[in-house]
């Protein structure tokens, strides 16, 4: 069941445990302060959310990794302090979570445009190796570049002066994963 789901029924509680080792919780919203506690030490976090008393109706957390991890790795839904249960039509039912299996995932450059360089990063739920090129506007190869990525977060950087110019260029991350393409835009 979605998270978002649980809003909508009568009642829910929820017990995730954020692991100290891997991921810091930066900030917690959605949901008022009284229904929920949290345990920086052990990362437990234990939810009580009851429609009508209880305020908010999402849960976002603003996690900071410490470590190159997956949220899998990070997270994870114990029962031994609380059940995983909603509540609807004065009935209780239990719930659980599971993991999508992880896609690989271009996220925005940083800066884009640039002037003097930008980072690009990505997920890869796997160890694999990944043909990185960039093309500019008219289709010629400006870089091309075989790298070996570990699964999790990886960046590679691009400098303003691996470019011919100021302009659009396209870059393009080919795998066994398929292929991803992002534009950046260099100012000289």
């Amino acid at each position: 069941m979605p998270i978002a789901e649980l809003f909508e029924m009568d009642g829910f509680q929820l017990s995730l445990r954020l692991d100290p080792a891997l991921v810091e919780l930066v900030s917690l919203s959605g949901i008022d302060v009284d229904s929920y506690h949290f345990d920086e030490q052990t990362g437990a976090l234990l939810i009580a959310f009851v429609k009508g008393f209880s305020k908010g109706n999402e849960l976002v957390l603003n996690l900071l990794p410490k470590t190159n991890c997956t949220l899998l790795q990070a997270l994870s839904f114990p029962e031994s302090k609380m059940k995983l249960e909603y509540y609807a039509q004065n009935q209780s039912f239990s719930y659980c979570f599971e993991w999508v299996n992880p896609q690989f995932e271009l996220y925005s450059a940083q800066p884009n445009p640039f002037s003097t360089s930008t980072v690009l990063r990505y997920f890869s739920p796997i160890r694999t190796i990944i043909d990185f090129d960039i093309y500019n506007s008219n289709g010629q190869l400006v870089k091309h570049q075989k790298m070996t990525c570990k699964d999790g977060i990886n960046e590679v950087e691009v400098a303003g002066n691996e470019l011919i110019g100021t302009g659009v260029y396209h870059c393009q991350f080919k795998s066994d994963l398929g292929i991803f393409n992002q534009k950046i835009v260099f100012i000289q």
